[in-house]
């Protein structure tokens, strides 16, 4: 799903990078809309959804939607640790993906099957998965390509959208959990000293912008 706007009073956009719960948040803002409408604003100046069309990539960077029609006035984005966003990638190709995304997976990186995390990190092509609007092994940061008003720490995540809930006076729905995929929790236990440098180097980026450890 892609990057989502908000019209009316809010003028909302929320900036969809891959991995960092952004189905969950898409969803929870279609279903936060529809209680405020009903209940808050029920008449022609209601918010409405409304998703970004083909004509971009399914997650654009921020520089994209700024080029599209629909105004952006008030805008937000997760980012994620990267450490723990790399393993989610790849466990989300393992166990949640389609078989037809998991098959281009490998046959673009020469692989027959799923391989180690380790061999996905050092020797893949890209450590997650396909057709996301910044490559995969850009920091996160490629997507923030523009100004943006509010930057949500995904660890945090609860909390920092509250912002965004203030919009939406008397909103009681939570954030659903979507497209998990079925891994460790403690993404410390996939790693070793060479696939931890790996991606140090590779999101060191988003490592220093955020102040991210290991």
């Amino acid at each position: 799903m892609a990057s989502m706007s908000i019209t009316g009073t809010q003028n909302l956009t929320f900036l969809h990078i891959p991995q960092n719960a952004g189905l969950s948040i898409n969803r929870w803002l279609e279903l936060v809309v529809k209680e405020y409408t009903e209940k808050t604003y029920p008449d022609a100046t209601a918010p409405h959804c409304c998703h970004f069309g083909p004509m971009i990539a399914d997650w654009p960077t921020l520089s994209q939607l700024r080029r599209t029609q629909v105004p952006l006035s008030y805008t937000f984005t997760v980012v994620r640790n990267p450490w723990d966003r790399a393993v989610s990638s790849y466990a989300s190709m393992a166990t949640v993906r389609s078989a037809e995304d998991r098959q281009v997976f490998l046959s673009t990186n020469g692989w027959s099957t799923m391989p180690s995390f380790e061999e996905v990190v050092t020797k893949g092509r890209d450590i997650a998965a396909i057709g996301w609007g910044a490559h995969p092994s850009s920091p996160q940061s490629a997507w923030i390509d523009a100004g943006i008003d509010l930057v949500i720490k995904f660890e945090n995540l609860e909390v920092e959208i509250q912002p965004i809930r203030d919009m939406f006076v008397g909103t009681t729905i939570a954030i659903p959990k979507l497209n998990a995929s079925t891994r460790n929790t403690d993404y410390r236990t996939y790693y070793n000293d060479t696939t931890k440098n790996a991606i140090a180097t590779m999101f060191a980026e988003d490592i220093a912008k955020w102040g991210y450890t290991f």
